[in-house]
């Protein structure tokens, strides 16, 4: 059941309960909502079961990853060396000033080797 039906029967057994109507149709009005809570729940547990199922049958699969320069290395690595901060900022300063597209490029370059530059 949909949850916009869901919604619906309840809000008609709300409405049946609140307009004075008979105890019969309170009772009523109770069971259909017992009911609809009933099976909400299992379709709910059914589908954290199915989300559960999915994530330990693949515990490797993880999200899509995030921009290659923040990205550590699958050999376990970690961060990038310190001396391709210091070999960044040197061909940096080589460059010739006004160069956009150079800095770019260099940019580029430094972040697929795995460091972070902005």
């Amino acid at each position: 059941m949909d949850q916009e039906n869901l919604q619906e029967s309840e809000g008609s057994a709300l409405r049946a309960a609140s307009v004075g109507a008979s105890k019969k149709q309170q009772r009523i009005a109770d069971l259909v909502k017992e009911q609809l809570h009933g099976q909400l729940k299992l379709e709910l547990e059914q589908a954290l079961e199915a989300r559960l199922a999915q994530l330990t049958a693949a515990p490797g699969a993880q999200p899509a990853a995030g921009r290659p320069s923040r990205v550590v290395p699958p050999s376990g690595a970690g961060a990038p060396a310190p001396d391709l901060r210091a070999e960044y900022q040197r061909r940096l300063r080589s460059l010739r000033p006004g160069d956009l597209a150079a800095v770019l490029e260099l940019k580029r370059e430094f972040r697929n080797k795995g460091l972070e530059v902005y």
